[in-house]
């Protein structure tokens, strides 16, 4: 399959393929740092660090105002969501983007679907990638007590067999931990 383009937003800074893969388009922008005010930006394929194991991209100038960032007009965006919207449309309410080989690092168009949240878990589950895994009361107790004693979050981590993030997610009572 050739790879093939189509614009986010209005096209004229990013591009998403149906590979999976995400660019910046060449560009002239502002820098109040040069002699005359603008900067030439080289068209590039765009870095994709994970979070929660998906591929994200940072996108910028999309007219996208969210008073929590530090760039009102930034937000970080999944790869698949991206490619699903450009090549199949907009999300249907109530469906998620569905990676049929249930791998999250291939975000090829034709691993992509929409499918209903219980479609989503079957995959997972029948991939062997459904992790529900819930850490019981009384260990989050424990993580909380440890930490206040004074141990690091890692320490903590390792003794009750789970993540330093989850660990700070306890004691800071972030997501399910409230």
């Amino acid at each position: 399959m050739a790879e093939a383009w189509r614009p986010i937003g209005d096209g004229k800074r990013y591009q998403v393929s149906n590979m999976g893969r995400v660019k910046s388009m060449e560009r002239c922008c502002h820098s109040p740092s040069t002699k005359n005010g603008f900067r030439r930006v080289s068209e590039r394929i765009l870095k994709t660090p994970l979070s929660d194991g998906y591929p994200t991209v940072t996108l910028s100038g999309l007219g996208w105002p969210d008073a929590g960032q530090k760039r009102p007009d930034q937000r970080v965006q999944t790869v698949h969501r991206l490619v699903a919207s450009a090549f199949i449309g907009l999300c249907p309410a109530g469906q998620q983007v569905r990676h049929l080989d249930g791998n999250p690092l291939n975000n090829a168009l034709d691993n992509l679907a929409y499918g209903s949240p219980a479609q989503n878990v079957r995959d997972a589950q029948q991939h062997g990638t459904f992790n529900q895994h819930r850490i019981p009361d009384d260990v989050v107790k424990a993580i909380r007590r440890d930490a206040a004693s004074g141990l690091s979050q890692r320490i903590v981590a390792n003794r009750h067999g789970v993540s330093q993030p989850t660990v700070s997610d306890i004691i800071n009572g972030r997501g399910r931990f409230k």
